[in-house]
């Protein structure tokens, strides 16, 4: 039985009772919470006993996998770009040492220069050391929290045990209407940083080449997710929604590359309930010059034919979410 399935009518008061055609009491308890709030509600019954938080209605995604190398930053670059061309508010988050989306962006600056013209990072966001507010710089095409190279040192930066939930922490406490995706890019190493990412995240898109060594760390990739899925502790509540294969070229190989692939899917989504889709990003030597031009190339180039395999992942994107 789902709250979704009730209308609700919400007074100016600390707390409703709503009788349904079933005769369910729902109570409804507003918690007001410092800084940006948030609500929470409660919902008793016989049959549902539980606390839920009404968060923002970002969606944020993880682009991942399990090594460097794999066009994980391009994707997210390229694919933040196509949500903008699209109408959609993005803020992207460079959670990376060596600050890929940042530089594609044209804001990485050496730390003397980051004091300079008062920048601050991702970093020193989880550190505590400045705000929400501080941290989000306006981007031609999207909004975007820059990284840090001490992301190198975080094993033995971000050591409590709540450290886990800093991500998702932060980004509860951006106003609800504020951006319609948030996009979280992360270093190919697997560490805090990562976890981080993955707890936060509501969607994962796996991203790999066709051939068989990169398909494999993609598959293990995929069975950390469902992992950390099943675990207590530092759970990981999101879904993986996709998965691209990257640089796509000779046809041959492409059809073994997907049909392999797309079995790993099947028994994900087997296994969760979902449906998940597999997609690919054609070849193009200009995709990856674009990025010294400091402009998503499916921004600048629209038609290119590998600007349409980034707009349709774009397109799928917001078609699940709206």
């Amino acid at each position: 039985m789902l709250l979704s399935d009730y209308y609700i009518t919400v007074f100016l008061s600390d707390c409703v009772m709503i009788l349904s055609g079933s005769c369910l009491i729902v109570l409804l308890c507003y918690n007001n919470i410092a800084s940006r709030s948030t609500q929470s509600i409660t919902v008793l019954s016989s049959d549902y006993n539980t606390e839920r938080e009404l968060h923002k209605m970002s969606k944020i995604i993880c682009i991942t996998t399990s090594k460097g190398g794999a066009a994980k930053t391009t994707n997210s670059f390229e694919i933040a770009g196509a949500l903008h061309v699209l109408g959609k508010k993005v803020l992207v988050i460079d959670l990376d040492q060596t600050c890929g989306i940042t530089n594609f962006a044209g804001l990485k600056y050496n730390s003397e220069e980051r004091v300079e013209y008062n920048i601050k990072t991702s970093f020193e966001l989880l550190a505590g050391t400045c705000t929400l507010d501080e941290a989000i710089l306006e981007y031609e095409f999207f909004d975007i929290i820059v990284g840090d190279e001490r992301f190198a040192k975080a094993e033995s930066t971000f050591t409590d045990d709540d450290d886990p939930y800093l991500v998702k922490t932060l980004l509860e406490m951006l106003d609800e209407d504020e951006y319609d995706y948030i996009i979280l890019d992360h270093g190919p190493q697997n560490d805090i940083i990562k976890k981080m990412c993955y707890i936060a995240a509501d969607q994962f898109f796996i991203t790999t080449f066709k051939p068989e060594t990169d398909r494999e760390e993609a598959k293990r990739a995929i069975d950390e997710i469902i992992r950390l899925q099943k675990q207590r502790n530092n759970k990981v509540e999101g879904e993986i929604i996709g998965c691209i294969l990257s640089r796509i070229e000779k046809a041959s190989l492409t059809e073994i590359a997907e049909l392999d692939m797309q079995e790993k899917l099947n028994e994900y989504n087997e296994a969760r309930k979902v449906s998940t889709r597999l997609f690919s990003i054609r070849k193009s030597i200009k995709l990856e010059e674009s990025q010294t031009y400091k402009t998503p190339y499916c921004v600048a180039h629209k038609s290119a034919p590998v600007s349409r395999d980034i707009y349709e992942i774009a397109e799928y994107i917001t078609s699940i979410n709206e």
